[in-house]
Parts: structure tokens; sequence; C-alpha cells
């Protein structure tokens, strides 16, 4: 059994229907920052995953929402925010396979699969550092092996695969963000 298949059985309820929503309000609270700072909610979600690594998700909402507020990004991945702000598409700036999924995800697509450190543990069994992660994505087709796994899972456990993800996340983080 694979890891992933063992924490799908250990899932619970709660777990799975924080899942399922995980996605959908985000893309609600980048409808919102659209609304009140007058863009769009593809800008709003594609400042919203520029700013995201390294960035708990309320801070992430608070420095992407102040951004689009001020029309001026600041800290970590700025120039990539800013970028979008100012106007080019969030595909055309976002880089990295996580934070292209993670926009994504963000605008409904819930094929692509957001892996960062807490998805990664979870496929791998146990807690690997931040530069165990990394290495093991950035091999060549390390990303797309593990995201398969996750949709593997996913099909065998009825979910999308974003929805899955996102349960495992919450599990495997024990429901903290």
């Amino acid at each position: 059994m694979s890891n992933l298949a063992r924490i799908a059985t250990e899932l619970t309820a709660a777990e799975v229907a924080a899942g399922i929503g995980w996605y959908p309000l985000a893309l609600r609270q980048a409808r919102r920052m659209a609304r009140e700072h007058g863009t769009t909610e593809h800008r709003a979600a594609g400042v919203i995953a520029a700013l995201s690594p390294r960035c708990r998700w309320s801070e992430n909402l608070r420095r992407a929402d102040r951004a689009l507020a001020t029309g001026v990004a600041r800290g970590l991945f700025a120039h990539k925010a800013q970028a979008i702000i100012d106007g080019t598409r969030p595909l055309d700036v976002l880089s990295g396979p996580k934070v292209r999924a993670f926009y994504r995800n963000i605008t409904g697509n819930l094929h692509a699969i957001t892996l960062d450190v807490w998805a990664v543990t979870a496929w791998l069994g146990y807690k690997a550092s931040e530069a165990e992660v990394k290495r093991r994505l950035e091999r060549k087709g390390g990303y797309e092996t593990v995201a398969e796994a996750y949709r593997v899972a996913a099909h065998e456990f009825g979910l999308a695969p974003a929805e899955f993800q996102a349960a495992v996340w919450v599990h495997v983080r024990g429901g903290g963000e």
C-alpha cells in the first residue's frame, strides 16, 4: 500500500470536506479581492499564487490583498506579483510547477497538483526537509511522478486530484494552516 493510499484510509470526514472546499474557498477569496480592488479574479489569483511560496495561507492572503489594494507588491517574489498587478498574464510570470499548479487550482482546475513540502512528505511517508523535497522534485520527472501518485490515489478515493491533495495537506498538517 502506498503512503497516499494509507493516508486516504486515515482521512476523517472533516478532512475530506476541508479538502473538497479548500480551492473553492481560495477562489472566493480571489473573487473578493478582484471585486474590492477593481481587477480580475485571474489577476487576484495570480498575485496570491506569486506571493505564496514559504508563506502561511493567512499571511499570503493579507499580502495579496495589500498588494492589490495599493498596487505595490512587497516581500518575497514581489517582482512576479508586481508584474501581474501591472497587467502581465499570470502564467506568463509564474514559474515553477508548484506555483503554476497553485494558480490553476485557485482558478478552478482541480486536475493540477500543488506539491509543497507537506504534500511530498505525505507521499514519502516521513517528514522530509525542504532541501530533500526540492531535490526530489527537481529530479528529471520528479514533480510529475509525485503528481501522478496523487492523481492515482485521488481516483481510487473518488476525489478530484486537487481535492485529495488538499485533504491530505489538512491531514498531514493536523488541520493547521
